[in-house]
């Protein structure tokens, strides 16, 4: 098996009698690899921000912060949530978490490998359709004419696909290999880096103006001078990008009025 092909997990529960199974249980799946496992919900969120993992299989109650509490504080990439407690009452809050599956204690070895068989399917078909997505756009750069640019672009959050807008985008933040589209009062992701998204948008409108950062210059308000030939680009929605000094040049291009 590829080792793209392999899901990273994270275990955590604050009894190490139910850790030991949960870790025998995964060791027997090599689909499944553990890159840590922990007894509190703080050493969680560490774990699950260092690793960022496509699976978190999370205790409920624990000291201090329970597992509950945890997945409300996850950020993206988000990964499949599975709950695995002793209490049947939590399972309507953890679902409303987004769980993908839900486990009683003490825990069950077929059970637990059809939820194994349940997150490896979900996330196979997740790839799939990402990857769809991605070479769809791809080949529409590939086969238009310079003039004809992309009118929306693509999100998916927790299995919805959002068809964003391009004029609704006030800037666009680079996330590595994906970007952070910002809206009016949201923000979304695509799986296109600021990189793709240059080479699709219209260069008379969306402007690269840091390596990290392109703006809509129908949303630059104003322009604010910074250190050392750098500027501060004050947008329509309150928010300030910064426009390097390398990337100045593009945005004097367009606008044709500052120096």
């Amino acid at each position: 098996m590829r080792e793209s092909d392999i899901l990273q997990v994270v275990v955590v529960d604050d009894e190490s009698l139910a850790r030991e199974a949960i870790l025998h249980y995964l060791n027997e799946d090599d689909r499944f690899c553990v890159v840590e496992d922990c007894s509190d919900g703080q050493s969680a969120l560490k774990a699950i921000h260092q690793h960022q993992p496509q699976l978190v299989l999370l205790d409920i109650e624990m000291p201090e912060l329970n597992g509950i509490e945890v997945a409300k504080q996850l950020k993206y990439p988000f990964p499949y949530l599975v709950f695995i407690t002793a209490f049947e009452e939590y399972a309507i809050t953890a679902f409303e978490e987004n769980a993908i599956d839900y486990l009683l204690k003490p825990l069950n070895k077929e059970r637990f490998a059809k939820m194994l068989d349940r997150v490896y399917e979900q996330w196979t078909l997740k790839q799939s359709i990402w990857d769809e997505s991605k070479t769809t756009l791809l080949a529409q750069l590939n086969t238009h004419k310079s003039t004809q640019y992309l009118k929306k672009i693509t999100s998916k959050h927790k299995g919805m696909i959002t068809l964003i807008p391009v004029e609704s985008i006030y800037w666009i933040e680079s996330q590595g290999s994906f970007s952070k589209v910002h809206l009016e009062g949201k923000t979304e992701l695509t799986n296109l880096s600021v990189k793709q998204l240059e080479e699709v948008l219209d260069p008379g409108i969306f402007v690269r103006v840091h390596k990290s950062f392109m703006v809509n210059i129908d949303h630059i308000e104003s322009l604010e001078s910074y250190f050392h030939g750098e500027y501060i680009l004050h947008l329509t929605n309150r928010s300030q990008v910064k426009l390097s000094r390398g990337y100045k040049s593009n945005l004097d291009r367009i606008l044709n009025q500052y120096n």
